[in-house]
C-alpha cells in the first residue's frame, strides 16, 4: 500500500513513458527498473559481483536507503540524456533478404522497318502550258524555256509546213541539263526501247519525237547522266529497289 501511496499522478505518467521507452527497445529493462525504482524510492536493485579483473576496484558506495517522507512530485517529464549511464545501442535491423532476381525477359525478336513508301510520280507539265502565265512561274528560266521551245515544235510538227524543207521556218532546238521532269520520260524510254543511238533506230525516233524541241546531241548523249550516279538517286527515290534499267535495245542492239 506505500508504493501505491507515492505513486502520484506525474509519477505514472513518467513511468508510462518509461514504459513505451522499454517497449520500443530505447532502454533495457535494467534501465526501466532502475528508473522506476528512482522514481517510487525503491532500494536498487542489487547488482552482479564485477569480474575478476576489477576486484581491485573498491566498490562504490551503496546509496542511503530511502526515508519515509514522500518524495516531492517530479517533473512531468524526464530527460534521459543526462543519465550517468549511455542508453543502449538501437537495436540492429533484421537482416533483409535481397530481392529475387527475375530472370532476364526474352527481348521479342524486332519487327522490320516498314518499307518506304514508293516514291510519287513526277507530274508531266501538260502541252500547251506555255499559254498560261501562271503555270509557266512555278519553273525556272532554262525549263520555261523548253516548255516553250516544246510547245512550239509541237505546233510546227502539226501545221502544213512540215515537208516544206525550209528549215529557217522550224523552231530552234535546245541543249542543256534535263529537269526532273525531263529524267522522268527520259528513263521510262530507256526502260522502253533502250538507248537512243544509230544501231537502235526505233529508240531513237522514239526520242526524237519526244523530245524534238531537243537537239539531236543532247539526246543521245545524255544516258551517261544515269551512268555518273542518277541512278543511285534514282533508285533511293524509289525505296532503295532496282527499278529496271534497261539500257539496250530489246534486240540487244
Amino acid at each position: 500500500m506505500a508504493e501505491e501511496n507515492l505513486v502520484t499522478k506525474e509519477v505514472e505518467e513518467s513511468l508510462r513513458r518509461l514504459k513505451s521507452l522499454l517497449d520500443d527497445g530505447i532502454i533495457t529493462e535494467s534501465d526501466f527498473e532502475e528508473k522506476k525504482k528512482q522514481l517510487l524510492r525503491l532500494p536498487p536493485a542489487k547488482r552482479e559481483a564485477p569480474p575478476a579483473d576489477a576486484a581491485a576496484t573498491p566498490p562504490k558506495k551503496m546509496a542511503k536507503p530511502p526515508s519515509a517522507t514522500p518524495p516531492p512530485a517530479q517533473p512531468a517529464s524526464i530527460d534521459l540524456t543526462n543519465d550517468t549511464e549511455a542508453p543502449p545501442p538501437a537495436a540492429a535491423a533484421p537482416p533483409v533478404a535481397p530481392p529475387a532476381v527475375a530472370p532476364p525477359a526474352v527481348a521479342p525478336p524486332a519487327a522490320a522497318p516498314p518499307a518506304a513508301p514508293p516514291a510519287p510520280a513526277i507530274v508531266q507539265p501538260p502541252r500547251g502550258i506555255s499559254t498560261n502565265r501562271a503555270a509557266m512561274a512555278r519553273y525556272n528560266r532554262h525549263e520555261r524555256d523548253l516548255l516553250q521551245a516544246r510547245d512550239d515544235w509541237e505546233a510546227f510538227l502539226s501545221a502544213d509546213n512540215v515537208d516544206s524543207g525550209d528549215d529557217d521556218a522550224s523552231p530552234k532546238q535546245l541543249t542543256g541539263y534535263f529537269p526532273a521532269w525531263e529524267n522522268a520520260k527520259y528513263l521510262e524510254l530507256l526502260n522502253k526501247y533502250g538507248e537512243p543511238k544509230n544501231a537502235n533506230p526505233e529508240a531513237l525516233r522514239a526520242f526524237s519525237q519526244e523530245f524534238c524541241y531537243r537537239k539531236k546531241a543532247s539526246i543521245t548523249s545524255h544516258p551517261s547522266y544515269f551512268n555518273k550516279g542518277a541512278y543511285d538517286a534514282w533508285r533511293a527515290a524509289n525505296g532503295g529497289k532496282w527499278v529496271g534499267f534497261t539500257w539496250t535495245a530489246p534486240n540487244g542492239l
